[in-house]
């Protein structure tokens, strides 16, 4: 149920950012944002709901997991934008009726591909490698993502602006916790929403 009001929240913002930036698309019809050489400061936000198996042996885990991620863009060439910042995360980790609080920090490297859909609404597409470490309750832990997502963006300004998308994301996952035993590997894959609200010039 919690997860359930917390994307339903993102939807709700999103739409209601969305309906200003859609008139103004009608009004400007052009826009700096998606050319070669223009710079983009964003903060990312993800939800996401998952569930990982151990390489070896049984014992699936489930997570709640919550990301904020502080991007710098720049367009390389007309459409395509590299993106790199830093990642946070927190979340809660299931086993049973038992929850374990977690978090981790870490890095992410992407790049996102816009096409023009009329006016300054956009069609996104893009992928993003992500390493982190962090913990979970007593436990040290480590791993990648790797994200492919797609959504739409909505531009507010020309020549310099702000902007807005909502994504859907499927993150590839790996996790080591390192335990004084040795340590044990999973994997995973899981679906969530992303939103994105920056500025460009």
């Amino acid at each position: 149920m919690k997860r359930t009001m917390m994307l339903a929240t993102t939807l709700l913002l999103a739409l209601t950012l969305a309906t200003p930036g859609m008139a103004e698309a009608k009004q400007t019809g052009k826009t700096r944002f998606a050319k070669q050489g223009t710079w983009t400061v964003a903060g990312d936000l993800y939800f996401n709901y998952n569930s990982m198996s151990p390489d070896k042996g049984s014992g699936d885990v489930s997570d709640n997991e919550f990301k904020l991620a502080p991007m710098l863009g720049w367009f390389v060439m007309n459409g395509l934008e590299l993106r790199l910042g830093p990642t946070l995360m927190f979340g809660s980790h299931d086993v049973g009726d038992a929850s374990t609080d977690r978090s981790q920090y870490g890095a992410k490297l992407g790049a996102k591909y816009y096409f023009p859909l009329g006016g300054t609404l956009f069609l996104n597409a893009g992928a993003a490698f992500g390493y982190g470490t962090g913990s979970e309750g007593d436990t040290d832990t480590s791993g990648l993502d790797i994200d492919l997502g797609a959504g739409l963006t909505l531009v507010f300004g020309s020549k310099f602006g702000g902007f807005a998308s909502l994504d859907a994301i499927y993150t590839y996952q790996t996790r080591t916790y390192s335990m004084g035993g040795g340590d044990a590997d999973y994997t995973g894959n899981n679906f969530g929403i992303g939103t994105t609200f920056g500025v460009f010039f």
